[in-house]
């Protein structure tokens, strides 16, 4: 499968990178609206074909898909551009900002045939895979409490895309959606309400969110920041013990503490990541699927509409 890249930045080389990792895979083009932004990348990173202009590179009839990783506020008119020319889309978290596009745009894909799925590259990982099914298997048995912590300092200038909110900056689409997609992966979708608190920083970007998703039986407490330090850790309690996963945004390991058992300790170190979710994509587009099963649309609109909750 032939890939081109929209958006010629650091996570794209991390891309080309698990391209060449994949069986079924590779290069074809990279398009940026600087021409010379594009030629340096393709040089960098081995890509034969670069584009300033993304209509031209699109028009190929050399490229079979696309994986975009622009900045978030773009995300939506490059989807829509890329499956208008029949492309199938792999498209950086957050893929999108609000639900009423992903809604659009998983319609336009189903319409048209063609695969959209959005990069969690995290769902794809053996250790999460693993909390999963000790969960799913009853080892823990009942869930009565779930934690996730994530965050760093953005120690970046106002203009920068981490804290700029016309690039759609801020903890809620960079960090928060990691932890929301990994809830709903774990826990499934059946979310009773949304509760948070959200404080925004200078640039008028949000930093910090505390958000609290309500399961009936359990609740799952996801903090999140972009304004200070801190450990990235889940915690999933049951009534017959408990799992940890030490950075479970692509963490390589997760321990089982059944109550009155030794610990069991599972690990898979893996280089790069993003190979899994490319494998799972070329399979996906091979079998005729317009979504993934382990990145789901549903899952990520709904990611989307919490996102509508938490910055309405």
């Amino acid at each position: 499968m032939r890939f081109a890249i929209i958006g010629a930045g650091k996570i794209a080389s991390k891309f080309c990178e698990a391209v060449r990792m994949t069986d079924g895979a590779e290069l074809a083009a990279v398009g940026s609206k600087d021409p010379e932004r594009a030629r340096l990348f393709a040089e960098t990173n081995g890509v034969p074909l670069h584009f300033g202009s993304y209509e031209e590179m699109l028009g190929s009839a050399k490229i079979d898909a696309v994986y975009i990783s622009t900045t978030h506020n773009f995300h939506y008119d490059n989807i829509k551009l890329c499956l208008s020319k029949g492309k199938h889309v792999l498209c950086e978290k957050s893929m999108v900002t609000c639900k009423s596009d992903a809604v659009e745009l998983f319609a336009i894909a189903k319409e048209k045939g063609l695969l959209l799925a959005e990069g969690m590259w995290i769902r794809h990982l053996d250790a999460l895979k693993t909390v999963k099914k000790w969960i799913s298997d009853g080892e823990i048995g009942d869930i009565t409490l779930a934690s996730m912590v994530a965050g760093f300092r953005a120690e970046v200038p106002d203009s920068h895309r981490l804290v700029n909110p016309a690039l759609g900056g801020g903890v809620v689409f960079d960090i928060a959606v990691y932890a929301i997609e990994t809830a709903t992966y774990l826990f499934g979708e059946d979310i009773k309400n949304v509760l948070h608190t959200l404080h925004r920083g200078q640039a008028g970007s949000d930093m910090t969110v505390n958000l609290l998703l309500d399961y009936g039986g359990f609740t799952a407490s996801l903090i999140c920041t972009l304004a200070g330090g801190q450990p990235t850790d889940l915690l999933v309690s049951g009534s017959g013990g408990y799992i940890r996963m030490p950075s479970f945004i692509g963490g390589a390991e997760c321990f089982l503490h059944k109550t009155g058992q030794e610990p069991v300790h599972f690990t898979a170190p893996y280089q790069n990541g993003f190979q899994f979710e490319l494998a799972e994509f070329i399979r996906c587009v091979r079998e005729g699927r317009t979504e993934s099963q382990i990145m789901p649309a549903q899952d990520t609109t709904q990611c989307a509409e919490i996102f509508d909750v938490l910055l309405s």
